[in-house]
């Protein structure tokens, strides 16, 4: 209730502001909508009794199960930019993701602000530059998945607030780009009640690419903190200063004629267990995929191996905190799918994804093979 009333509120805010600055504002809308069905079709039994579910959405935590849902990847958005000079702008993008039962929140509104041809300031909140597709992670028309690689695309907070300053320029054949940024995100999941937060966040991403082939790093320094309300562990909350984390992300990409090949990989550091409030907590994680597709007229059909491997420490099953050795958590994916190009600015999409628990004995003998499952998915996505 008090989300719709704050929305409608900014609505009416900025319909006066519209009417009062029109003269003055050249605004710009634009939108995307993705409409996604899909369903688990194989899973593992786990000893609770239950079956093994698949998380396409980490930030909303949107799941397939063994029946039909449409919510999990449904996502829509708005978008407007007001042009206030001719170097300085706003942006704000609305959305409204199926697993957060499509509650409309503010992902982007910040300012820009262009110092020269070159550099560009900008303050407000926004997406983290973890990954190579993080500026278009909600717009799935930009890429031929239905999804990013869940394996490796699993952050639980994805937008900040703070500031950025944007660098391009070009190096002979190659344009150049750098991102600098700084502040602190979180992310509450009503399904699990928990809030996660990154703070004292510092990072940078740099690229460069000619016609055919594309190099992308990042690095990002921040304080994570995770807690569960329902069990009002604080030991890694509000009260604590958090875990140190390390975040890095590499990728490449090769444009040949009519067929492409990218490959990312992902690896994250904590200085100490995250989640051990709770019993466990994770200290490593270390995720890839490579990914290659070939587009015949309006048809792209494509292939993904991902691999993700992570670190579990203190784990409440064996005994508690310091007792337990280290568990390692692995899984092995294969993701096969085919974009059709119906439309100049829609695409429809079905994919199938398997997926292989890789992790140590000690782990699934005591929960299961968590991690077993394969998933169906068809959708469209559109521009506007």
């Amino acid at each position: 209730m008090k989300k719709s009333t704050l929305f409608c509120s900014m609505i009416a805010i900025n319909s006066f502001a519209f009417v009062q600055s029109a003269q003055a504002a050249d605004i710009r809308w634009n939108g995307f909508l993705s409409i996604v069905g899909g369903r688990v079709v194989n899973s593992e039994k786990l000893p609770d009794g239950s079956n093994t579910k698949f998380t396409a959405d980490a930030p909303s935590n949107g799941t397939y199960g063994r029946h039909w849902d449409f919510e999990p990847d449904t996502i829509y958005g708005l978008q407007g930019i007001a042009s206030l000079s001719d170097d300085l702008s706003a942006t704000v993008q609305i959305t409204g993701a199926g697993g957060k039962d499509f509650d409309a929140n503010i992902r982007w509104a910040y300012l820009s602000y262009d110092i020269n041809d070159t550099f560009t300031f900008q303050a407000g909140r926004q997406r983290i530059p973890f990954y190579k597709y993080s500026d278009s992670l909600d717009v799935a028309y930009t890429y031929d998945w239905v999804r990013p690689p869940t394996n490796l695309y699993q952050a639980a907070v994805d937008v900040f607030e703070g500031v950025k300053l944007i660098g391009n320029s070009s190096l002979g054949d190659w344009d150049t780009g750098f991102q600098l940024f700084a502040g602190k995100g979180d992310n509450f999941q009503a399904q699990t009640n928990g809030i996660f937060a990154f703070n004292n966040m510092l990072g940078v991403s740099t690229s460069m690419q000619n016609d055919w082939l594309e190099f992308r790093a990042s690095y990002t320094t921040f304080d994570s903190t995770s807690e569960n309300l329902s069990s009002g562990g604080e030991s890694q909350g509000p009260e604590s200063e958090g875990v140190g984390t390390d975040y890095l992300s590499l990728s490449a990409s090769i444009q040949y004629n009519k067929g492409y090949v990218t490959a990312e990989w992902v690896q994250a550091n904590l200085d100490d267990p995250l989640g051990a409030d709770q019993g466990q907590g994770f200290v490593s994680a270390n995720s890839w995929y490579i990914s290659s597709g070939y587009r015949i007229k309006d048809i792209t059909p494509y292939l993904t191996y991902g691999i993700s491997q992570s670190t579990l420490q203190d784990n409440i099953l064996f005994g508690g905190k310091g007792i337990a050795p280290d568990i390692e958590m692995a899984t092995t994916s294969w993701i096969a799918g085919i974009r059709w190009d119906f439309h100049p600015r829609a695409a429809f999409k079905a994919e199938y994804t398997t997926r292989k628990d890789e992790s140590d004995d000690i782990w699934v003998n005591a929960v299961g093979e968590r991690f077993t499952v394969d998933v169906v998915s068809v959708g469209i996505d559109l521009l506007f």
